[in-house]
């Protein structure tokens, strides 16, 4: 017998057994939205939606925070204008784009200290550039890599 895997979207990210349609179905509530796939990318979880029109990524961020909960928040919306669909009309999640989980307002280092942090912070969490205001649990930080970042910046910096 091999074993190749799940057929369906139960995850399980950072300790926590998750059923991604649930939060697709949580997405969909929302006025204007018209679908949503969820799916972990790099230890994150990444929304991917369809809306009726523009649709503020804050303002899902808020519906799935007031909904879910906080595991099941993903930490990367990407609005889309359709789905990729295979040749067959199902989605196909190979050929959703891949997202930018270090947008957002970024606010660069100015102390040795702080810059010293944020290399910490980037190699460990596996993101190329962290400003000092980055989010830690939405660039994919959890309290195990909290535990290893304690470590190091006691070992750098004393």
């Amino acid at each position: 017998i091999e074993y190749l895997g799940r057929t369906d979207f139960q995850v399980k990210l950072r300790g926590q057994r998750l059923e991604l349609g649930e939060i697709d179905a949580v997405l969909v509530e929302l006025t204007g939205v018209l679908s949503a796939v969820t799916v972990v990318h790099e230890d994150r979880l990444v929304a991917y939606v369809t809306a009726e029109s523009a649709t503020d990524t804050a303002l899902l961020a808020a519906h799935a925070r007031a909904k879910l909960p906080t595991y099941m928040v993903p930490s990367v919306f990407v609005i889309l204008s359709s789905m990729p669909l295979g040749p067959n009309g199902k989605l196909d999640r190979r050929a959703l784009p891949e997202p930018d989980v270090a947008a957002g307002e970024y606010v660069a280092p100015s102390s040795e200290s702080e810059k010293a942090i944020a290399a910490i912070f980037s190699e460990l969490l596996g993101v190329d550039r962290i400003g000092v205001t980055a989010d830690y649990f939405a660039l994919g930080g959890n309290s195990l890599t909290a535990a290893r970042v304690v470590a190091r910046i006691n070992s750098a910096l004393g």
